[in-house]
């Protein structure tokens, strides 16, 4: 017992490093952010809107309670998961155990501890890890349940089946699958109707736990659809590829080592269910079979497009809750394998572990966290004064700008394309209100406003607009009044410095603040300086560690009294990876350190050398960026085909921008009108967004492929394909120039394309 309670430590100790290590390390995604939201929400509040929602509201309403005692980061609101996570493995041992001793257990318990599948969800601000955990309680319970009848593990079955309910829907099958083996039992021993009634008592009870929340939530629950087509095959290889690796995009590079993960267990279950020597094992066997099955047949029926109740796009979030049945098989198979030949069950063990660390490998590399929102949220936070508006431009990702930022705002719908009279209804109201208006722009503002309506709206009546550019996204403050203009960069009455934040004692830099501690090559750290009062001297920020640089800044705006200076220090790719120190020096005062960052190479995602059947080019598209070349893989395409293209860039020099490139196929007649009409596009930003601009090393060939999808309705003719590039927030095209300096536009023509029939 000794020695197992030793390995069982150490592969919780493994469990719990593998979900804590770089926890913080991703952006806040779209469901997160709806978390991060609702934990803010009062709890009566948090029931109202889940009741509207898909599902229950048990988490959020533990998320707001672990809020209120932590507050607001990537890394706390995270841990939970971590936890929960890691107790999840101490279910699972004790489930493997229950079933074929001590090695299964343990077997179990490493399979779970180091399967990305069940890792990443452990990262997760999501319901998901919990719902798992809660099913393998509740099986676990139920299987000593029938063992021993005691009402502990009684107790543990009825709150952990409850507790599933209340954390996921999906999670009924629990409900099921437990009693459908309990009939198992109940054949197979013949049990006493005292044992019976127990039972049947049980699932009353969790029943009865869930039902004030069934009552209120069902008449308001939301029907609807976003579910798309896909096939059994494609489901079946998901399932098993997350399964045993945790991958589930690019199935096909997986297919040998699925295989023979599936393979180790096919093997093994036989002489699993060989050595169930007792009615309760055997019910225990089938119920994990079940558990691998009917929750996978329950989500493939609910993910088909066929509009019942509620129909989501197919995610292998779904098929997380019960992937412990999946562990505990295998572990079962390769104990009982164990016993027979040492030899095969090592090998198969290795195999399965192998095949897990093979996703685990993918899983960490590359990951780190971007300013997209953070800065952004800080300005406002610091900024923002009594009576400012602020719009979210668009709202399409509000989830995530709610969850840097919990002030109130006003969202500029994405639904449709925003019209001139549209705009000035929106934005009337909020610029009437206060002396200024807030506005945070994302990237989808360029798809419902290509016109640029609000910005023109609010630009027409400012009297003077401060910007600020954070990547993908960009904040801008149009003031009203001259007097609101002068004092933009001031503090808010109040404000209290971010988490992180350098002070300093004496001088008129009163702090500092760097949001993150690792950057990748070629992103911009976004600085902040708090100023007690405006500098009299020179202010210069110093980079310094593997490479030094200086970069001078303006102080002449800056208000008197308290105020706040955004310093944006661009890591451009001719930067040396290390670790670095900010300082800031004021006149001639010696430096104070303001920070401190790792500088972090990431892949050299796309670079390439050009290949000598690419069409060369010569085209200079803004001041820097090169199109060398390009490969089109056929001249010609049918309606509703794609065309394969291949554009090879380069950049001159560092490149301190991000851009989007615009691949569009032209034709010159629609519905019997003439003009240019699109009729294929891809708009995204270089190697679908893995390589950005701003990551180009200078004199590196960077091959940039896309596949453009041809209208179903596309007539038959001769279409034009047009290339370029164009700002990330502001949509604006760079200007294109031939090789001989003449100006030439702002798109790059590649020939033409034949439409056929």
């Amino acid at each position: 017992m000794k020695r197992e309670r030793a390995i069982l430590f150490l592969i919780l100790l493994l469990a719990f490093g593998l979900r804590v290590w770089g926890l913080d390390d991703r952006n806040i995604w779209w469901d997160e952010g709806l978390v991060a939201w609702a934990a803010r929400l009062p709890a009566a509040a948090i029931m109202d809107w889940t009741a509207h929602d898909v599902h229950p509201p048990l988490y959020f309403l533990l998320q707001r309670l672990w809020w209120f005692a932590v507050g607001d980061g990537e890394f706390v609101m995270r841990y939970p998961s971590v936890l929960v996570g890691v107790l999840g493995v101490v279910f699972i041992y004790r489930l493997g155990r229950t079933l074929g001793g001590p090695r299964a257990g343990l077997l179990a318990a490493l399979f779970l501890a180091i399967s990305p599948f069940a890792v990443s969800w452990s990262q997760e601000m999501r319901m998901y890890i919990g719902a798992s955990t809660a099913a393998t309680a509740a099986l676990w319970a139920a299987l000593r349940t029938w063992q021993s009848g005691r009402w502990r593990h009684w107790g543990l079955y009825v709150l952990a089946t409850a507790a599933g309910l209340w954390l996921l829907y999906l999670s009924v099958s629990v409900l099921i699958i437990a009693n459908l083996a309990f009939l198992w039992v109940w054949i197979g021993r013949r049990l006493p109707w005292q044992a019976v009634l127990r039972w049947a008592a049980a699932q009353a009870l969790a029943l009865l736990l869930f039902l004030p929340w069934l009552a209120y939530a069902l008449p308001r629950i939301p029907s609807w659809s976003t579910a798309e087509p896909f096939t059994p095959l494609h489901f079946m290889q998901l399932y098993a590829t997350t399964l045993a690796l945790g991958a589930s995009e690019h199935l096909e590079r997986y297919l040998l080592p699925v295989l023979l993960v599936l393979a180790a267990l096919l093997i093994g279950l036989p002489l699993a269910w060989r050595r169930a020597d007792t009615a309760e094992r055997r019910a225990g066997l089938a119920m994990l079979l079940l558990g691998l099955l009917l929750p996978a047949l329950l989500v493939y029926i609910v993910s088909l497009p066929i509009h019942i109740f509620y129909a989501p796009r197919l995610a292998p979030r779904y098929l997380i809750p019960l992937a412990a049945c999946f562990y505990t098989l295998l572990a079962l198979g390769l104990a009982a394998w164990a016993e027979k030949s040492r030899w095969l069950a090592g090998a198969l063990t290795a195999t399965a572990v192998g095949v897990a660390l093979l996703g685990l490998a993918g899983f960490y590399p590359d990951r780190i966290r971007r300013d997209d929102l953070l800065s952004l949220a800080a300005t406002l936070d610091a900024q923002r004064q009594p009576g400012d508006a602020v719009a979210l431009y668009s709202d399409r990702d509000w989830p995530m700008f709610a969850a840097q930022y919990a002030g109130d705002w006003q969202g500029v719908p994405n639904g449709a394309q925003m019209e001139e009279q549209a705009a000035g209804w929106l934005l009337e109201p909020l610029w009437q209100g206060g002396e200024g208006l807030w506005l945070a722009t994302t990237p989808d503002a360029l798809r419902m406003d290509p016109q640029g309506h609000v910005r023109r709206w609010l630009e027409e009546r400012a009297v003077a607009v401060s910007a600020w550019d954070y990547g993908e996204n960009a904040l801008a403050f149009y003031a009203r009044t001259p007097q609101r203009a002068e004092t933009v960069a001031s503090l808010r009455a109040g404000f209290a410095l971010p988490h992180g934040a350098a002070p300093f004692d004496a001088g008129p830099l009163a702090a500092a603040w760097l949001p993150l501690r690792r950057y990748p090559v070629g992103d911009t750290a976004h600085l902040a300086l708090f100023w007690r009062e405006r500098p009299a001297g020179a202010v210069r920020v110093l980079l310094d560690g593997p490479a030094a640089r200086v970069f001078e800044l303006p102080t002449a705006t800056q208000p008197a009294g308290a105020s706040r200076q955004q310093v944006a220090l661009p890591l451009t790719p001719d930067l040396p990876a290390g670790r670095y120190a900010v300082q800031v020096q004021v006149g001639d005062d010696a430096p104070v350190e303001a920070g401190r960052f790792t500088l972090v190479q990431p892949g050299a995602a796309g670079q390439a050398a050009l290949d000598p059947a690419a069409t060369p080019l010569d085209w200079r598209l803004g001041p820097s960026i090169r199109l060398l070349g390009y490969e089109l893989a056929q001249r010609s395409v049918q309606p509703g085909g794609s065309l394969e293209l291949t554009l090879y860039w380069q950049a001159d020099e560092a490149v301190t921008a991000r851009y989007k490139v615009f691949t569009h196929l032209l034709g010159e007649v629609w519905n019997g009108q003439s003009g240019n009409f699109i009729w294929g596009q891809v708009d995204a930003e270089p190697l679908e967004g893995q390589a950005p601009t701003t990551t180009w090393a200078p004199g590196a060939v960077i091959a940039d492929r896309y596949r453009i999808p041809v209208a179903a309705d596309a007539p038959p003719g001769e279409y034009r394909l047009e290339v370029g590039l164009y700002g990330l927030v502001d949509g604006a095209r760079l200007p294109v120039v031939a090789g001989d300096g003449q100006p030439a536009g702002d798109a790059v023509w590649l020939g033409a394309v034949r439409v056929v029939e």
